[in-house]
């Protein structure tokens, strides 16, 4: 027993324990964390055997060497938390460069005094495998803890499989494609101008010559993507929740992320013989949907992997790899979406575009400033910079029209959203304005594009008020001869994203 205790397990436990703890942190958030997890853990461990391995065979003495590769994993896979507290909420931020220069002299020292210590190490490797192995167990348990709440681990057939069982016996049937385009942080065109001092009228008034239907007074049902797009997609209010508030905390958030991968509209197309296309983005939240009858294939990573390299020595470098990921998704999605042809039975096709989030990826400005990369709910007004803001919204702008073009060329005419989930945050100066918004940013943060092709008059059923909650209302009536009834269109507004969230209705303070 003595024996097993010193054989060196620390570096392998502290590899499993690197992941498992991000994903212990964030499984609340990021619904398919356990199967993004997959591929960084494979890469971790065969790292760390690897290291292992050839340390063992340099320095002829396995504790030695193990002990060496855990000191390294640990600077590894700690640099982003010690960063965060040291460096980055410091009143003036440490460049990585002088970080660098602290963390790798002090490394460096630490592996060179290991190397000449005469000491058997019995003692550290047991007390090493004593701590690693805690630290698995404590992560261990959160995970099953998450999993038995959420049920994120145990599904069954999926609707996509039981959808493709039905798909010889569907038709198209003269129904229209419908196609929803969320342009992720869109604002209303009086706030672009007010905020941004952009003029985005001719956008519009192109869309208006297609056909459109463009709501002038429209407001988000909800201030972030998760909460916005649940509602809408389940064409109701999140108020329910608030009966269960322990529901919107930790690991029941799932509970709102589940709403958004399965929900009432999509089971309603489905119902009717449609296939589910889903085009995924960078944001875990849509990067893919086990429900989907096809996917776009343009989601090539995961949220997961970017918050698992944030935490490592790879920081530095994170935003040029997550930057160029997410350009490349979004370019993808854009690219399939502007050819996208008939499949021969009328399709449901969920679209989630963040290129106008930040941080910026296109034009001049992206360009030359690279600060943050990967997609996130809030960013202050020194993120929504007013020249990289216009430069997104030309390019996709631009983009957008092209697909409604290459849409609107097929038949029979289809069911055209394209809809901001919220609105932008240029005049919110810090994380603490979420907590204490003026009148002014919450107008700002919750007027939106949203925009509406119906075929053959049904654009007369809308009206320029008319909010997320109520688009499939309207489209079923319309299409489908349902008798949904409308709902009042509020807007509710919340101070928070990771922790407990209220939501506060804010419906007249935005008129």
């Amino acid at each position: 027993m003595k024996t097993r205790g010193r054989v060196p397990l620390h570096p392998f436990l502290f590899a499993v324990f690197s992941v498992a703890a991000v994903f212990a942190r964030n499984a609340g958030q990021l619904e398919s964390a356990w199967r993004d997890a997959i591929l960084p853990f494979v890469a971790v461990m065969a790292g760390t055997v690897l290291l292992t391995a050839v340390a063992g065979v340099l320095l002829k003495n396995i504790r030695k060497a193990a002990l060496a590769v855990s000191v390294f994993l640990f600077v590894f896979f700690s640099y982003g938390y010690i960063y965060d507290i040291i460096g980055h909420s410091s009143v003036q931020r440490i460049p990585h460069k002088v970080f660098f220069a602290l963390i790798i002299p002090a490394l460096a020292i630490a592996l060179l005094l290991i190397l000449r210590t005469k000491k058997p190490l019995h003692d550290v490797t047991m007390i090493l495998n004593t701590i690693t192995a805690a630290l698995v167990l404590m992560s261990a348990v959160n995970i099953v803890m998450f999993s038995a709440r959420s049920g994120v681990f145990f599904f069954n057939r999926t609707a996509g499989e039981a959808s493709r069982a039905e798909e010889g016996r569907a038709g198209r049937g003269g129904l229209p494609d419908v196609y929803y385009v969320i342009l992720d942080g869109y604002p209303r065109n009086d706030v672009i101008k007010s905020v941004f001092g952009y003029d985005n009228g001719a956008f519009t008034r192109a869309l208006e010559k297609r056909g459109f239907f463009v709501a002038k007074k429209s407001t988000s049902n909800y201030s972030f993507t998760r909460f916005s797009l649940a509602s809408s997609l389940n064409m109701t209010y999140l108020d329910f929740l608030e009966n269960n508030k322990s529901a919107l905390k930790g690991p029941d958030v799932p509970v709102v992320l589940r709403m958004v991968e399965k929900n009432k509209a999509t089971d309603f197309l489905k119902s009717k013989g449609y296939k589910f296309v889903h085009f995924g983005s960078d944001f875990t939240l849509t990067a893919r949907n086990r429900y989907a009858d096809e996917e776009s294939g343009c989601s090539r990573s995961s949220e997961f992997a970017g918050v698992f390299l944030r935490t490592t020595l790879l920081l530095p470098f994170y935003d040029d790899i997550i930057r160029e990921n997410r350009r490349q998704i979004i370019m993808c999605s854009l690219e399939k979406l502007e050819k996208f042809s008939d499949r021969g039975r009328p399709a449901f096709v969920f679209v989630h575009i963040t290129a106008l989030h930040p941080p910026y990826i296109f034009g001049k400005y992206a360009r030359e400033h690279k600060s943050g990369a990967g997609a996130s709910e809030k960013w202050d007004g020194a993120d929504w910079n007013r020249e990289g803001f216009i430069e997104q919204i030309e390019y996709l702008n631009g983009r957008t029209l092209k697909i409604v073009d290459a849409l609107l060329a097929t038949k029979p005419e289809p069911v055209i959203i394209l809809q901001g989930d919220h609105g932008s945050a240029g005049t919110f100066k810090s994380n603490a304005d979420y907590e204490n918004p003026t009148d002014g940013m919450l107008r700002e943060r919750m007027s939106i594009l949203n925009a509406y092709h119906l075929p053959e008059g049904g654009n007369k059923l809308l009206y320029d008020s008319i909010s997320p909650v109520n688009s499939f209302r309207v489209i079923f009536n319309f299409c489908f001869g349902t008798h949904y009834s409308l709902l009042p269109d509020k807007s509710y507004f919340s101070n928070s994203l990771h922790e407990y969230v209220q939501f506060h209705e804010v419906t007249n303070k935005i008129k």
